[in-house]
């Protein structure tokens, strides 16, 4: 059963939202892993966001 647009959008946003949670737990121990985690859910929302648009442009 293959997986719609909408669904992997939903799905990219929860990896990019736990991302930013497994940074904000990881700050509190080690900043520089935290850090890159953060930078990292940041680049996965981006990606989400644009590939959402331009799905919408075709």
């Amino acid at each position: 059963m293959p997986i719609s647009k909408k669904n992997q959008t939903i799905l990219f946003l929860i990896v990019a939202i736990s991302w930013f949670i497994a940074g904000g737990f990881t700050i509190g121990t080690y900043l520089p892993i935290g850090m890159s985690f953060f930078i990292l859910g940041f680049i996965f929302v981006i990606l989400t966001v644009k590939g959402f648009r331009g799905m919408n442009n075709q």
